[in-house]
């Protein structure tokens, strides 16, 4: 959190309102798409997993992710008809916030990690995202003049290694 909080600072001091405004559009735009992609199924996830025996979660983590890459799919699809809709001077920044929603919706490891009873193992995957964001918002603060498509492209590189390194944690636990 304190790593977004430090990224959004920097963006409103450093690149000024106009920018600031379209990143945040920008931002609340995945946000909804994310929401829509989750529809509260990573609740879900952690009481179906808590409720199943050993045998059973392997199964039962197969099936969620089938489905939440079907419901991602959806949700992208759709984000990009609206992406493609948006106001023009946001369009690419739009066009890449919707390409990275698999990613920006991936935050459903947290309860895999606790039923396996691993709970630090989220640590590793959240550090990574915080230097990522930190290392945004210094090439923000050292780059000023980054425009809204390229400062989309690392929020959502950002969410990619959050990404990569909670899917590797949660493959060595099964």
């Amino acid at each position: 959190i304190s790593a977004n909080l430090i990224l959004i600072i920097v963006v409103a001091r450093v690149m000024g309102t106009t920018v600031f405004g379209g990143f945040s559009y920008v931002l609340a735009f995945a946000t909804i798409a994310v929401a829509l992609a989750d529809l509260g199924t990573t609740a879900v996830l952690a009481r179906g997993l808590a409720q199943h025996s050993d045998e059973e979660r392997s199964a039962y983590l197969g099936n969620f992710l089938i489905m939440r890459l079907a419901l991602v799919t959806v949700v992208t699809i759709g984000a990009l008809a609206v992406a493609l809709t948006g106001p023009s001077d946001l369009r690419h920044a739009l066009l890449i916030a919707a390409i990275g929603i698999p990613f920006l919706a991936s935050r459903f490891f947290e309860p895999i990690y606790q039923v396996y009873g691993q709970p630090w193992l989220s640590l590793w995957s959240n550090v990574v995202f915080g230097l990522a964001q930190v290392l945004l918002a210094a090439t923000v603060w050292l780059y000023p003049e980054l425009d809204l498509t390229r400062l989309t492209a690392g929020f959502v590189i950002s969410n990619v290694a959050y990404t990569l390194v909670a899917l590797g944690m949660m493959l060595r636990l099964l």
